[in-house]
């Protein structure tokens, strides 16, 4: 590979020199010692100086980026991961500002995810901080500035594509090479017959500003339709709850939650990092679910599931497609990946949902939190005022007594749901709690 003769430090731009001085700072007051600090800073340097050289090369021997070798392939992810994770003290003291005066300004979400495609046409969603208000568009239409002012001094110094250092630390970017394509361009791409065979890389070609503008606004759409809760008749008769039976729930929940995220965040962190070292991807996986009076929330877990297509039928066989679509889940799913079926087995894919229940979206114990469409299709209203008067639960009576054997299309499951639901008590909670327990000690069936 040829590189330039000649290249200098002084041909970096200033985000490279800032992101060389953090390696410094962090790598000092973390290990307080200042010959380690410069030797790591200097190698983060040369790291940059190097790949700055090697990505001003012409277009022709930028398409020939491919022809690299595994070996420096894999190398440069590793630098480019290890470079992020020093800089992750930083950047968490940066989120936590923005993320203070974002919702100072205007409440929501403060990371938008950019959906874009990765080396070997791998979907994964880019991070930037929003830097639009959650009423911008009302804003815009009365002649007003659609920017939060924190959003306006974050573009301004082009720091608001600095949440892209956690696709760096996933492995789904590296810090220098081509931007990576949005859906629309990558199609055009393979229409012209190109491949995504190269990571794409932080110090790239920057998205057009009409393109992240459009993005942001949708993602705004969609949280503000998500702020709705779900629609459906309140007028059936539910359970009402013993005052006590609440008040020892949620006090049971709070300390459940708290300590098992204490035992349990080593096993989540070395469970998320086996799943993204093992595809270059983000471990961790959202969906948008209902939980109690209709209210929607982000359900978390480890990501179990391949991400190399964005439609859920692009694998299945067409009895696969039907069992999807009825049981809204697969028995033998084809998407899932090795170690997300042992993460499955071990139900350590569920172990995020831990801070759901901490946040009050969910309980230890109760029904589980299901998808708009699923609760529609399955279950009458009357059931479904019923399913809606709990909040739902990391486990339940279904997950305990039956797993996988009860399904919708034999009504088993919904009938099991709504047992739970009409008989719920502490004491039931505490015998599905330790029944659960047995069941994934002993390795009973996956979800």
């Amino acid at each position: 590979m040829k590189l330039r003769k000649r290249y200098t430090v002084y041909s970096m731009n200033p985000a490279e020199i800032t992101a060389v001085f953090m390696v410094y700072l962090v790598s000092f007051f973390i290990l307080r010692e200042i010959h380690t600090a410069i030797l790591l800073s200097g190698s983060v340097l040369v790291f940059f100086s190097l790949n700055h050289s090697e990505n001003t090369r012409s277009d022709k021997e930028e398409d020939t980026q491919s022809n690299t070798s595994p070996e420096h392939d894999s190398g440069v992810h590793l630098l480019s991961r290890l470079i992020s994770l020093i800089l992750l003290p930083v950047f968490l003291l940066l989120w936590f500002l923005v993320w203070v005066l974002t919702n100072l300004e205007s409440p929501g979400r403060v990371f938008v995810p950019h959906l874009r495609i990765g080396r070997n046409a791998v979907f994964f969603h880019q991070y930037r901080f929003r830097v639009f208000r959650m009423d911008a568009k009302e804003r815009e239409a009365q002649g007003r500035s659609p920017y939060t002012v924190t959003g306006r001094i974050l573009k301004s110094i082009h720091l608001d594509d600095a949440p892209m250092l956690l696709n760096i630390l996933f492995g789904e970017m590296v810090f220098f090479g081509k931007s990576a394509p949005s859906l629309a361009e990558y199609r055009r791409m393979t229409r012209e017959g190109d491949q995504m065979d190269y990571t794409p890389g932080f110090f790239g070609n920057r998205d057009p500003e009409d393109l992240l503008e459009t993005e942001e606004y949708e993602f705004i759409a969609q949280q503000l339709n998500y702020r709705k809760p779900m629609d459906y008749d309140h007028s059936p008769k539910t359970k009402k709850d013993p005052v006590f039976y609440l008040v020892i729930k949620r006090l049971f929940d709070l300390v459940i939650s708290p300590v098992s995220l204490l035992l349990f965040s080593p096993v989540i962190l070395i469970t998320a990092a086996a799943v993204s070292l093992s595809d270059n991807g983000n471990p961790f996986y959202t969906q948008w679910r209902i939980g109690r009076g209709g209210k929607q929330f982000r359900l978390y877990k480890i990501r179990s599931m391949r991400m190399d297509e964005v439609d859920p039928y692009a694998f299945m066989t067409p009895e696969q497609m039907e069992e999807y679509r009825r049981e809204f889940k697969l028995e033998d799913d084809p998407r899932v990946t090795p170690i997300g079926s042992f993460i499955r087995k071990t139900s350590l894919d569920e172990l995020p949902q831990l801070l759901n229940i901490l946040l009050g979206d969910m309980s230890v114990v109760g029904p589980r939190p299901l998808l708009d469409i699923e609760i529609r299709e399955n279950y009458t209203e009357e059931q479904i005022a019923n399913l809606l008067s709990t909040r739902p639960g990391l486990t339940g009576y279904w997950q305990a007594y039956a797993r996988n054997n009860a399904t919708y299309e034999s009504g088993e499951r919904q009938e099991m749901e709504m047992y739970y639901v009409d008989h719920r008590s502490f004491l039931l909670d505490v015998k599905i709690f330790f029944k659960t327990f047995i069941r994934v000690v002993s390795g009973e069936g996956a979800k």
